[in-house]
């Protein structure tokens, strides 16, 4: 677009509600001049043109992010000839006023009345109720703004992503923004926004800032944390429950003692190896472990250190569902000083087939599949972190579309966080194929964590592949990495570092073991 190069002004640094509340307002209008090709029309359009890079300017330069009141002056005129084009110039100018603006979410309408009211009714009560609360948002409604810097895609990529039935197109044409309304959710689900999350340890000097002010993410360094090295440190069993069997993976006394004892244990390492994110597998995280976890990151704050985020896992809760009395399988997010930040449920059980409880040595093999016991939960928590946008989906939950994908595509998190619980992750399993589509499809970066605690009996080799990290650089390139540790019966805390950078996706990957016996 023209205008971009007669705009010479920096985008702000802060993301002000004024901006969910100006889209908002012309959200549905927008869909419809998209669709009439209006971007075309304004880019060769003098008259349009000289309209926008004023709307443009008055964005970047409203105090505080107070609504310039030349926009609503704008909105409620007559030049350029239609409400529906004048709308589309406001739309444009808010895409590309949020170009290089880092991705947060903001709430919206909680000071508006229903959509069918003209606007013109409550421009001046919106504005005096932000200027007196400095927010748009009482409720539970979200708009997503602007977006994550999406990666670049390849050209036989960017078809499939137009062609999704979410709605990718519009996204696509308005790069800058991502839109997610609780009510495009098919029931059950649910997705739950957190916004402006500021993760926290006792060093925050460990992490430095561009000269946007963004956490620079060069150093970044994540520790793959397996816990269960070996199939004998648990207990996989088909248990009947009600009559019909399930798979169950829990811990006996002495195997729960030796896993809390080597989460210490990990966790004091990945300080030493300076990890900034910890991940752990699904299903090996009891409350006992769980408990041990925060105790430790606890007790670790009390002393300069990297780590700042911890993906603890899976395990089962000690709440349970008030109909079913059947727990829930939960994941817990921790900052750097032990806080818990959100949760995370399972929602859809796995159900591992006859040859696999075989290969496993789950006897008797149940031959329509050994389903998981737990409550599925029906919620999707996307928080925003220091790092960018975050999701956690566990195992089953990435293979399916509905509401995984309705989430990636609509809300585009920088980082998805996949503990897993399965057979060793090769490149053409699941794991790795549905990260790299992912990746591939809605830009994140795509971490998978698992254990060895479904190796197969007759598994051969002295290394198995237990992690995968998947991403596009900002250059565009595809990249990945697999993370291997030891098949081994020895009682050591192993944990693995793979070295983010983001421009070239993975600067080196460094191995990392505690000396033997610690």
């Amino acid at each position: 677009m023209s205008s971009k190069k007669s705009v010479s002004q920096s985008p702000p640094r802060w993301i002000p509600d004024l901006f969910a509340w100006l889209f908002k307002q012309v959200e549905e209008s927008a869909q419809k001049v998209i669709a009439q090709d209006l971007q075309e029309k304004l880019a060769g359009n003098r008259e349009y043109s000289s309209d926008f890079e004023a709307i443009l300017k008055a964005i970047w330069a409203s105090p505080d992010g107070y609504a310039p009141e030349s926009i609503f002056e704008f909105l409620r005129g007559s030049a350029p000839p239609t409400p529906l084009e004048r709308k589309f110039i406001v739309v444009w100018a808010i895409n590309e006023a949020s170009a290089g603006m880092k991705g947060w979410i903001t709430r919206d309408r909680g000071a508006f009345p229903p959509s069918g009211i003209e606007e013109n009714w409550y421009v001046e009560e919106a504005m005096a109720w932000y200027r007196a609360t400095g927010n748009c948002a009482e409720n539970e409604d979200y708009i997503v703004l602007p977006a994550e810097p999406p990666a670049k895609l390849d050209e036989d990529v960017s078809d499939a992503v137009t062609n999704l039935k979410s709605g990718a197109s519009m996204h696509d044409s308005l790069n800058n923004l991502r839109l997610m309304f609780p009510s495009e959710f098919p029931k059950p689900w649910k997705v739950k926004i957190i916004p402006g999350i500021r993760t926290r340890n006792s060093d925050p000097v460990t992490f430095p800032r561009d000269h946007h002010g963004n956490y620079d993410l060069d150093q970044l360094r994540i520790a793959f944390a397996p816990l269960v090295q070996s199939p004998s440190e648990v207990r996989r069993k088909n248990d009947p429950i009600d009559g019909v069997r399930k798979l169950i993976v829990d811990l006996d006394p002495e195997q729960e003692r030796q896993l809390v004892e080597r989460a210490r244990s990990i966790l004091q390492h990945a300080v030493d190896e300076e990890a900034h994110i910890v991940v752990m597998p699904e299903w090996v995280v009891s409350n006992a472990v769980l408990t041990e976890v925060e105790a430790t990151i606890k007790e670790i704050a009390r002393e300069p250190h990297s780590i700042w985020l911890v993906i603890a896992g899976t395990g089962l809760t000690t709440e349970v569902d008030s109909e079913s009395g059947i727990p829930y399988a939960e994941c817990v997010v921790f900052d750097g000083l032990g806080k818990r930040l959100w949760r995370q449920r399972k929602l859809h059980p796995w159900v591992m087939s006859q040859g696999k409880q075989r290969d496993a040595g789950i006897e008797p093999a149940v031959e329509r599949g050994l389903r998981e016991h737990f409550h599925p939960g029906n919620t999707v928590v996307v928080a925003e972190t220091p790092i960018g946008r975050c999701v956690v989906l566990i195992c089953e939950d990435v293979q399916q579309d509905i509401p995984a994908r309705l989430i990636l595509n609509r809300l585009r998190p920088r980082w998805l966080f996949v503990p897993i619980l399965d057979e060793p992750i090769a490149v053409h399993r699941w794991p790795a194929e549905r990260a790299k589509e992912l990746s591939r499809n809605f830009g994140a970066t795509v971490v998978v964590c698992n254990s060895l605690a479904l190796l197969p009996e007759n598994s051969s080799g002295k290394t198995a592949d237990f992690g995968w990290m998947v991403s596009r650089s900002a250059s565009g390139r595809f990249m990945s990495a697999t993370v291997k540790i030891p098949i081994t019966p020895e009682d050591q805390s192993v944990i693995r570092i793979v070295q983010w950078d983001s421009n070239r996706a993975f600067k080196r990957r460094v191995v990392a073991e505690p000396p033997e016996g610690s």
